[in-house]
């Protein structure tokens, strides 16, 4: 029996390492890819294309929600079976998001996005109350702290 095709035009070692080498140094020199640049995934049916859903939300909730480069989107879009684009509007102070699918996957992402926005919302509050608790300890320590320091200053004259 003769070599095998494949070991007949292996070639030595050193030099695809050498390559190898070479390749992942020009990969590394290239400029990134644009993030807004994509292909529509295999799963997703082209004619869902045509009625998109559109509402908008205050941008840093969106932001929050989907990442501040947007890097949760694809993730979003595996799971709800559903294409989703964020564009910033009016100035950046809102975010419009647009959803592609079937009319029951649209729905269930807006309803999830939108269950999201009031929790970071209320997230949001409670964060507030609780500066606001905190601010009001510190003043108050910080107040008896100079009353009793200008009291030991008195004490001591």
């Amino acid at each position: 029996m003769g070599p095998h095709k494949a070991d007949a035009h292996a070639k030595p070692e050193k030099p695809t390492q050498d390559l190898s080498l070479i390749n992942s140094q020009k990969l590394l020199s290239v400029p990134p890819v644009s993030l807004r640049l994509r292909v529509l995934p295999w799963w997703f049916p082209v004619q869902e294309l045509s009625n998109p859903m559109v509402f908008y939300l205050e941008s840093w909730v969106a932001e929050r929600i989907i990442g501040s480069d947007q890097d949760e989107i694809s993730e979003i879009e595996w799971m709800s079976q559903a294409l989703l684009s964020v564009n910033l509007a009016n100035s950046g102070k809102l975010a419009e998001i647009t959803i592609y699918g079937r009319p029951s996957a649209q729905i269930r992402m807006k309803n999830i996005l939108l269950n999201m926005v009031a929790w970071y919302k209320e997230d949001e509050v409670q964060r507030a109350v609780k500066l606001k608790q905190v601010e009001e300890f510190l003043k108050q320590h910080a107040s008896s702290i100079i009353t009793q320091a200008s009291k030991g200053k008195l004490d001591s004259s």
